[in-house]
């Protein structure tokens, strides 16, 4: 079976969307053929390296996948508008690279953005070849509940882009149970519908990993941190969406309580838009109980996993059922606890419940926030069982489960044959 990957996202780079698209095309390489149609890396920084920039196209190949980049606009500040502009741009050029290459028997498009679905079922839909629309984040829902368009009339052109979308393609997939119900709700055939969540390379068989090591906690002395601190860490991209002035916020309300950098210290590890202004703030506040530091290398991020006292991930009121941040897995295969800053509808709350590995807070509240690194702080026996809850669950995340279930939808779709779309 041929199979061609349609994203943005992909080697080299290490957060966000593109180690799936990395894992699923090494994956599938091992028993069938697969090209990649993706970009020059830009993610979490937003910026291209410079050998790249000025590169029209390229292809690599990748632990035996083949790699086709096209050329698109990265901004150096990403507004809705150039948002846009970046997303069309590589539309364009993954749009070109599918028409004049060989078809496959299958396409996979994965999502954002929304347009790639539509592009690429016209492509499809050319050559008589089934596509699998793989959602990563449902990007009409998310803009309209984050408030991010307030048009009626775009709003409406969004979702009647969305349905043609869905009405085009042979399959849907949606990484949570969550997606899968809103799927439902959008009144999508239900033999359309896959879950297909993301995986982490784990095994069935894997142990707990060990917490911290001398090695592991060498790296957190190297960012300033004593051994006996309690540290809580968010990494990652620094956007919008992500809302970590709650962050800043929960280091003035621990500062207000007069509880000290040496007992509580707070680390946001990552790049993005938003992180010339927070790190600005910060300073503006005296926070000397938050540390920024760039994004770390892949083995010391590892390495600093298995070190801290639990990890922040966050997100922006309002965000819902949109999204569900990728690193959650790879954080508890590192045996790491989470404190979840997320609403009451977020898949997050849901599989943090069902994992027991961890706790939550709301994210308009600081003082609970607070409350919770307190009370863990003064206790921290309950984070041994958070570990362990949290790696035992994980494990079902496995590639040997999620991307065998993947290859066999594919696998369906080709036996079946190219539907009328």
């Amino acid at each position: 079976m041929r199979v061609t990957v349609i994203g943005i996202n992909y080697h080299p780079e290490t957060t966000g969307i593109g180690p799936f698209n990395t894992g699923l095309c090494e994956y599938l390489k091992k028993s069938h053929e697969v090209e990649m149609i993706s970009t020059f890396s830009y993610y979490p920084l937003w910026k291209k390296n410079p050998s790249e920039e000025k590169l029209l196209c390229r292809t690599d190949i990748i632990n035996q996948v083949t790699v086709h980049r096209g050329w698109h606009y990265v901004p150096a500040k990403a507004t809705a508008i150039k948002r846009m502009i970046h997303e069309l741009t590589f539309i364009g050029s993954s749009v070109l690279r599918a028409l004049f290459s060989k078809a496959p028997d299958v396409y996979v498009v994965v999502s954002p953005p929304l347009l790639s679905g539509l592009a690429i079922g016209f492509v499809a839909k050319l050559k008589g070849r089934p596509v699998l629309f793989h959602i990563q984040d449902l990007q009409p829902d998310a803009a309209v509940w984050l408030d991010m368009l307030t048009q009626g009339w775009l709003i409406k052109t969004l979702y009647w882009i969305e349905a043609l979308t869905y009405q085009w393609m042979n399959a849907v997939s949606g990484i949570t149970p969550a997606m899968v119900n809103v799927l439902r709700e959008k009144n999508l055939p239900s033999e359309k519908i896959n879950l297909l969540p993301n995986w982490i390379p784990i095994s069935k068989h894997s142990p707990l990993p060990t917490r911290r090591t001398e090695e592991a906690l060498a790296v957190r002395r190297t960012l300033g941190v004593a051994d006996e601190t309690f540290l809580a860490v968010y990494s990652g991209n620094l956007g919008s969406k992500q809302g970590l002035d709650i962050l800043l916020d929960t280091a003035l309300e621990l500062k207000q309580r007069s509880v000290p950098a040496k007992d509580i210290t707070l680390m946001i590890c990552g790049d993005g838009a938003e992180k010339a202004r927070l790190t600005e703030k910060a300073a503006e506040l005296g926070l000397d109980n938050l540390i920024f530091t760039p994004l770390l290398p892949y083995d010391d991020y590892k390495k600093i996993l298995t070190s801290i006292d639990i990890s922040l991930v966050t997100q922006v009121l309002g965000s819902g059922k949109a999204f569900f941040p990728s690193k959650v897995l790879s954080i508890l295969a590192a045996g790491c606890p989470i404190l979840a800053v997320c609403d009451y509808e977020s898949p997050l709350l849901d599989s943090l419940e069902e994992a027991q590995a961890g706790v939550t807070a709301h994210p308009d509240d600081a003082a609970e926030i607070v409350d919770q690194l307190q009370r863990i702080g003064a206790d921290r026996s309950v984070l041994e069982l958070y570990s362990k809850n949290g790696f035992n669950w994980v494990k079902r995340f496995s590639p040997e489960t999620v991307l065998a279930n993947f290859e066999e939808v594919l696998i369906a779709m080709h036996e079946e044959g190219s539907k009328p779309l």
